[in-house]
C-alpha cells in the first residue's frame, strides 16, 4: 500500500468510525469509500431474521436499471446471492467476479454481470460460523471504474469488517423494512394509492404527471412518494421501483421505458 493509500485508507477508517445513519453511510461509500475502491454500486448482505436465505441492501451513483437491480438483489435467484455461493465455495477468501477469472462458476456470473453492464465486482465478508453454512455478511464492490487487482483484494479484506461495522449502526436506527422480520416476502407495506402512484413512478412520471392523471394535487403526489420512500427504505425512486418490484408490489415489469426513474428530490 503506497503512502497516499496508507492516508486516504486511515482517513476512510475515521470517517467512518462516525457513521449513526443510512444518510450518513451513503456519504461515506460516495465518499471516502470511493477513494480506496471506486465503484458504481455496494452490496450489504445479511441474513433475514429467522435465517435462510439473506437480504441485499444497495447503495448506489449511476442510473441503474430497476430490472437490474432486481436481477442482482433477488434473495433466491439473484446474482448476489450467487455471488454469496460461490464466494462460499471458493472458501470465503476476498475474490474477483471476473471474465479474466479461471473457473467456470466465476466465468458465467462475470460475463452475465458484464450483459448487465454491471462489468466487474469484488466481493467478501463475514462466514457464518455459527450455523456452519452461509454468511453473517457479505458485501460486494460492483461495476468497478476499473480491473479489479491483488491490492483491490487486499484492500478489500481490510475494509470489509469496517464497512459491516458502519452498516450495522445505520441500520440500529434505520433498518430496512424486509430486515424488521414484519415483513414478509410479498406483504402489503404500502396502501393502494401508494401503489398506484409507484406504477406510473416506474413509467418515468413526474409528480405533476401523475397528479393530473390521478386528479391530484403534486404536492399530495410528492407526499406519497415521500411515504413510499420511507416505508421501503429507498434513497431514490429507482430503489423505491426495484424493492417495490422484489417485494412483489408491481410484479416485473418495468412498462417501455428504457431507463431508470430520476432521482427524487
Amino acid at each position: 500500500m503506497s503512502s497516499a493509500e496508507a492516508f486516504n485508507f486511515i482517513a476512510a477508517l475515521g470517517e467512518a468510525m462516525r457513521v449513526r445513519r443510512r444518510v450518513e453511510f451513503f456519504a461515506w461509500t460516495q465518499g471516502a469509500l470511493q477513494s480506496l475502491i471506486p465503484h458504481g454500486v455496494l452490496l450489504c448482505g445479511l441474513p433475514r431474521s429467522g435465517g435462510g436465505r439473506m437480504f441485499f441492501d444497495y447503495f448506489y451513483h449511476v442510473p441503474i436499471h430497476p430490472n437490474t437491480l432486481s436481477r442482482l438483489c433477488h434473495p433466491r435467484q439473484g446474482l448476489a446471492a450467487e455471488m454469496v455461493e460461490l464466494w462460499l465455495s471458493l472458501g470465503a477468501e476476498p475474490m474477483a467476479i471476473s471474465t479474466r477469472a479461471g473457473g467456470q462458476a466465476e466465468s458465467r456470473l462475470a460475463a452475465e454481470m458484464q450483459s448487465l453492464g454491471l462489468g466487474e465486482a469484488l466481493v467478501h465478508g463475514i462466514p457464518n460460523t455459527q450455523m456452519g453454512a452461509g454468511a453473517h455478511y457479505f458485501l460486494s464492490f460492483v461495476a468497478l471504474n476499473s480491473p479489479s487487482t491483488e491490492r483491490h483484494r487486499f484492500l478489500l479484506e481490510l475494509l470489509a469488517p469496517h464497512v459491516y461495522n458502519s452498516y450495522c449502526r445505520a441500520l440500529a436506527r434505520e433498518r430496512p423494512a424486509p430486515l424488521r422480520g414484519e415483513v414478509e416476502e410479498g406483504e402489503q407495506v404500502v396502501t393502494d394509492r401508494e401503489v398506484e402512484i409507484l406504477k406510473w413512478v416506474r413509467e418515468g412520471k413526474s409528480n405533476q404527471e401523475i397528479g393530473m392523471i390521478l386528479s391530484i394535487s403534486p404536492l399530495t403526489v410528492k407526499n406519497h412518494v415521500q411515504k413510499i420512500l420511507r416505508k421501503l427504505q429507498a434513497s431514490n425512486r429507482a430503489q423505491a421501483v426495484s424493492k417495490a418490484i422484489s417485494m412483489k408490489l408491481l410484479g416485473t415489469g418495468y412498462g417501455r421505458r428504457d431507463s431508470a426513474p430520476s432521482d427524487l428530490m
